[in-house]
């Protein structure tokens, strides 16, 4: 299991303004998070090269929910996580497909569409706002372009399950000494998947784009720059890049009569 230990309700990976504690006693750990202690599990299968699964990892704990939960049939991994009153968890989005089941406590989650990703500040997968459900009016005024956004919010309570899709951006916060599970599971072919033990790693076909792309901005970089922004405009241009990615018997053709 992964256990995090921290000073602040605010667990944000590129501050990592947290540490690990790896061999953490049980006892311990239920004792200082119904306190109220900044501990947070996200539970890592026995062996760390497996994918993680509540059902096997905990069969004892899974016994009293194994009716609640999900199973779709291409599931990648089922993730147990557990975290005291008030622990809010990054805005950031998987590459998979998760039913979030809520089993104690209740938990807000915020979730934006990807098509918000252009004005939620992102650095990689993640946002660079911090606290977003506690303090969204002061994100709002550090980083404007959230006001564009479409965001939907909901609380979960125990019995509760929510389907986020891939890419959908979401962040959580423990409304009160909360346990959930995470069931992530595959929408695309396998052959779009690497391996991945955590839900969001990039299908195979993007990380192969992102090369090219490198290469594509390495290229332009030995001409001027006023060269370089004129034909990166060009090339990733809308319209050139819905041209690329449909078919010549798809694009709208102007025919004019003589």
């Amino acid at each position: 299991m992964y256990i995090s230990t921290g000073s602040t309700s605010f667990v944000f990976f590129d501050f990592w303004n947290f540490e690990y504690a790896n061999e953490y006693p049980a006892e311990d750990f239920l004792r200082e998070v119904a306190a109220g202690e900044v501990r947070y599990l996200r539970s890592v299968s026995a062996r760390r090269k497996d994918l993680p699964d509540f059902e096997k990892d905990f069969p004892t704990l899974s016994a009293d929910i194994s009716e609640a939960l999900f199973r779709p049939d291409r599931q990648h991994s089922q993730i147990l996580r557990i975290s005291p009153k008030n622990l809010e968890i990054w805005l950031h989005y998987d590459t998979l497909d998760n039913f979030l089941t809520q089993t104690v406590g209740e938990k807000e989650v915020l979730l934006f569409p990807p098509s918000d990703a252009k004005n939620l500040y992102l650095d990689g997968d993640k946002s660079e706002c911090i606290g977003l459900i506690s303090h969204l009016q002061e994100n709002q005024v550090c980083f404007p372009d959230l006001k564009k956004t479409n965001a939907y919010r909901e609380v979960l309570k125990p019995g509760d399950v929510l389907f986020i899709p891939a890419l959908w951006f979401h962040c959580t916060k423990a409304l009160n000494f909360s346990v959930s599970i995470n069931t992530f599971f595959k929408s695309l072919p396998d052959k779009m998947y690497g391996k991945d033990l955590y839900g969001n790693r990039d299908p195979l076909p993007v990380e192969d784009a992102s090369k090219h792309l490198q290469k594509a901005i390495a290229a332009l970089s030995q001409l001027p720059q006023s060269y370089q922004s004129f034909y990166l405009h060009k090339l990733l241009s809308p319209h050139a890049v819905s041209s690329t990615l449909t078919s010549d018997s798809d694009n709208n053709n102007c025919s004019f009569s003589k």
